[in-house]
């Protein structure tokens, strides 16, 4: 597929089958399309959840992006996978409050 919607639904179902470097791989391409897709830096984020400290995965997110619902809703389920609750807690309310907010830069 060369559709962004579908091309971030492939890197969903590889995710959800665990083949993570699959699901990588899409994320990216829908990324190269357009760089502001909040999904695709989810996916990628979850990928590498159990790879990488959540600094790092933070980190590896570009700060305009970050506070985007799906990116924050990874960030919050990362940090509770990893039992950092008050930063899972931090996220979460991100996430939430951004739900309708969020413009991109």
């Amino acid at each position: 597929p060369d559709d962004e919607k579908a091309l971030c639904n492939c890197a969903v179902g590889h995710l959800l089958s665990e083949q993570l470097d699959d699901a990588r791989i899409y994320a990216e391409k829908v990324l190269a399309k357009n760089s502001a897709n909040g999904q695709a830096y989810s996916i990628i984020v979850r990928v590498n959840g159990n790879r990488d400290t959540l600094e790092n995965l933070i980190a590896s997110v570009p700060e305009p992006y970050r506070k985007l619902p799906d990116v924050a809703f990874a960030f919050s389920q990362i940090a509770l996978e990893k039992n950092e609750l008050s930063i899972a807690r931090k996220w979460l309310e991100i996430a939430s409050e951004n739900k309708t907010h969020w413009q991109p830069p």
